[in-house]
Protein backbone atom coordinates (compact mmCIF):
# COMPACT_ATOMS: atom_id res chain seq x y z
CA UNK A 1 0.00 0.00 0.00
CA UNK A 2 2.62 2.56 0.67
CA UNK A 3 4.35 1.71 -2.85
CA UNK A 4 1.42 2.37 -5.05
CA UNK A 5 0.71 5.56 -2.54
CA UNK A 6 4.16 6.50 -3.66
CA UNK A 7 3.84 5.60 -7.03
CA UNK A 8 0.93 7.56 -7.51
CA UNK A 9 2.37 10.73 -5.48
CA UNK A 10 5.04 10.21 -7.99
CA UNK A 11 3.12 10.24 -11.33
CA UNK A 12 0.87 12.74 -10.53
CA UNK A 13 3.57 15.01 -9.33
CA UNK A 14 5.34 14.34 -12.34
CA UNK A 15 2.73 15.21 -14.77
CA UNK A 16 2.20 18.28 -12.83
CA UNK A 17 5.95 19.42 -13.80
CA UNK A 18 5.54 18.82 -17.50
CA UNK A 19 2.47 21.02 -18.04
CA UNK A 20 2.86 22.40 -21.37
CA UNK A 21 2.94 25.90 -22.07
CA UNK A 22 3.69 26.91 -25.82
CA UNK A 23 6.28 28.45 -27.70
CA UNK A 24 5.64 32.50 -27.85
CA UNK A 25 6.89 35.54 -29.13
CA UNK A 26 8.33 38.09 -26.90
CA UNK A 27 5.38 40.22 -27.58
CA UNK A 28 3.20 37.48 -26.56
CA UNK A 29 5.03 36.60 -23.16
CA UNK A 30 4.93 39.94 -21.78
CA UNK A 31 1.26 40.55 -22.16
CA UNK A 32 0.80 37.50 -20.31
CA UNK A 33 3.12 38.81 -17.33
CA UNK A 34 1.22 42.17 -17.44
CA UNK A 35 -2.35 40.21 -17.24
CA UNK A 36 -0.20 38.77 -14.44
CA UNK A 37 0.10 41.62 -12.95
CA UNK A 38 3.87 42.00 -13.34
CA UNK A 39 5.22 45.64 -14.40
CA UNK A 40 8.20 46.56 -16.46
CA UNK A 41 11.31 47.56 -14.44
CA UNK A 42 13.92 48.83 -16.71
CA UNK A 43 15.44 47.92 -20.08
CA UNK A 44 18.14 45.49 -19.78
CA UNK A 45 21.65 46.25 -21.11
CA UNK A 46 21.30 44.02 -24.15
CA UNK A 47 18.37 42.92 -25.18
CA UNK A 48 16.74 42.36 -22.66
CA UNK A 49 13.32 44.31 -20.63
CA UNK A 50 13.60 43.35 -17.09
CA UNK A 51 10.02 42.68 -15.55
CA UNK A 52 9.05 42.95 -11.69
CA UNK A 53 6.14 41.01 -9.81
CA UNK A 54 5.60 41.70 -6.07
CA UNK A 55 3.95 38.45 -4.45
CA UNK A 56 3.47 38.13 -0.78
CA UNK A 57 5.35 41.24 0.17
CA UNK A 58 8.24 40.18 -1.79
CA UNK A 59 9.63 41.65 -5.00
CA UNK A 60 10.66 39.42 -7.66
CA UNK A 61 12.49 40.05 -11.20
CA UNK A 62 13.22 38.15 -14.19
CA UNK A 63 15.04 39.40 -18.08
CA UNK A 64 12.86 39.06 -20.77
CA UNK A 65 14.29 38.74 -24.20
CA UNK A 66 12.63 41.49 -26.03
CA UNK A 67 12.24 40.81 -29.96
CA UNK A 68 11.65 37.37 -30.62
CA UNK A 69 9.47 35.98 -33.12
CA UNK A 70 9.75 32.62 -31.29
CA UNK A 71 11.39 32.29 -27.40
CA UNK A 72 11.35 28.20 -26.47
CA UNK A 73 8.67 27.05 -23.89
CA UNK A 74 11.13 26.80 -21.46
CA UNK A 75 12.53 29.57 -21.30
CA UNK A 76 8.83 31.22 -21.11
CA UNK A 77 8.31 28.58 -18.19
CA UNK A 78 12.04 29.64 -16.40
CA UNK A 79 10.71 33.64 -17.08
CA UNK A 80 7.40 32.73 -15.17
CA UNK A 81 8.41 31.00 -12.41
CA UNK A 82 11.13 33.61 -11.52
CA UNK A 83 8.35 35.37 -11.24
CA UNK A 84 6.57 33.25 -8.55
CA UNK A 85 3.69 32.76 -10.62
CA UNK A 86 1.89 29.31 -9.74
CA UNK A 87 1.00 26.18 -12.32
CA UNK A 88 -2.64 27.68 -11.34
CA UNK A 89 -2.12 30.95 -12.17
CA UNK A 90 -0.24 29.94 -15.18
CA UNK A 91 -3.00 27.93 -16.70
CA UNK A 92 -5.42 31.07 -16.52
CA UNK A 93 -2.75 33.44 -17.86
CA UNK A 94 -2.80 30.90 -20.59
CA UNK A 95 -6.50 30.14 -21.33
CA UNK A 96 -6.87 33.55 -21.10
CA UNK A 97 -3.90 34.25 -23.52
CA UNK A 98 -5.75 31.81 -25.82
CA UNK A 99 -9.55 32.98 -26.72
Amino acid sequence: LIETAAVKFYEVNFVHLLRTIPSMSSRTLVRLLKKGNAYFLRQGKTDHAIYGRVVEGRRYAAPVQMGKKSLDPNYCKRVLRQLKFTDEEIDKLLQKASR
